[in-house]
């Protein structure tokens, strides 16, 4: 029961951190490789990479990856798995609430994938362990 406290308590303070943490600055290239450069620009050419496209569906054969470490925290709540991230955040001090997402506890392995996935490595959404 002892580690089952602690584990509870870790995730209480992982969520405060993200909760008080700015979003990340990302650099043009990070830009470039998420869905919002499709707000900045309709060409993903002018954001330096002709290559991504963000309209395109995502398919077994798609690499992803976490864009920076620590900015997303997995918690097992009420038999769901919910991802707390800091990207929505305002830049002014609590002025956004954090917005979680729930998923099924079965993606919770996949979405474990994902956060420890980060630069340089990438992973294929084939690759991902679902439960």
């Amino acid at each position: 029961q002892a580690m089952s406290m602690l584990d509870d308590a870790c995730d209480q303070i992982g969520k405060r951190f993200l909760s008080d943490r700015l979003p990340p600055a990302l650099l043009e290239p990070e830009l470039s490789l998420t869905k919002a450069a499709s707000s900045l620009s309709t060409s993903s050419k002018t954001l330096g990479n002709p290559h991504h496209d963000p309209t395109k569906k995502i398919w077994p054969n798609t690499l992803c990856r976490l864009v920076r470490p620590n900015i997303a925290r997995l918690v097992i709540e009420d038999s769901k798995a919910v991802l707390y991230h800091c990207l929505d955040n305002s830049r002014v001090y609590h002025g956004t609430p954090l917005s979680p997402m729930e998923f099924e506890i079965d993606d919770a392995p996949a979405l474990e994938q994902l956060l420890t996935t980060v630069e340089p490595h990438w992973i294929m959404v084939k690759d991902l362990i679902h439960g």
